[in-house]
């Protein structure tokens, strides 16, 4: 029986080598000059101050025109899309950590909500969404995402 000495620091070091070329492999192939950009999910913060229900969703890079909202019976939608920058001026990427693509979250409001004053304004990346409440009559569960 002959025995062998394993150096696992090499074995450690060439096997994340090799999971590395598979990862960039990967990549490339997902996000090639013929593949659409996959969708995201900005994420949102949500709460009640003085002013009602806020909702405050993280749109970077998107002007205010580029979003969309409505209401559909008790739901808020917002709906987007962001594009992948300079992909019209024949950028070819290596690596796309960022999202791109169309979004839609909807968040079912109370019924307390004064739909007629509703006030959206994108500042900086930022979408911030006021939903006035009617303080008469506030339902226990203020918001859920939908």
């Amino acid at each position: 029986m002959s025995v062998m000495k394993i150096d696992s620091l090499t074995e450690v070091h060439t096997l994340r080598e090799e999971m590395d070329r598979l990862l960039d492999r990967s990549r490339r192939q997902r996000f090639s000059e013929t593949s659409e950009p996959q969708g995201w999910r900005p994420p949102a913060d949500i709460y009640e101050d003085a002013r009602g229900l806020v909702i405050e969703m993280e749109v970077p890079g998107m002007r205010e025109e580029e979003i969309v909202m409505r209401l559909e019976e008790s739901a808020l939608i917002i709906e987007g899309e962001r594009g992948l920058p300079g992909a019209e001026q024949g950028r070819h990427y290596h690596r796309i950590e960022r999202a791109y693509g169309s979004f839609s979250r909807s968040f079912f409001l109370p019924a307390a909500v004064d739909r007629a004053n509703i006030q959206a304004v994108c500042e900086e990346g930022l979408l911030i969404v006021t939903v006035p409440l009617n303080r008469g009559s506030v339902d226990p569960v203020l918001c859920k995402e939908g």
